[in-house]
């Protein structure tokens, strides 16, 4: 992963703020089961490096199984965004 080195040059030019993204589709490619194993290494690269992220949530997509234009679609959000709240580490 290259979050550690990417986030590590950030520190580097002096930034501890910093925007990035999760990537839903595979957090949540069964419905209603997440998998944090593509999220962990950038939450815990940034924490190493003492970065504060705004992660956006939706940034690169959703998953393939869902439709957004189905009234659904605001509930999944709603359920990964409160899987994602007690995570170790996020807070």
């Amino acid at each position: 992963m290259l979050a550690a080195k990417d986030y590590a040059q950030l520190t580097d030019c002096h930034l501890t703020t910093v925007r990035d993204g999760l990537h839903w589709h595979l957090i949540e490619a069964t419905p209603g089961q997440y998998d944090w194993s593509s999220f962990l290494p950038m939450l815990h690269a940034a924490q190493a490096n003492g970065l504060q992220v705004i992660w956006a949530l939706c940034h690169f997509g959703w998953p393939a199984h869902l439709d957004i234009w189905q009234p659904a679609f605001v509930d999944r959000f709603a359920g990964v965004v409160a899987a994602l709240v007690p995570v170790k580490g996020l807070c």
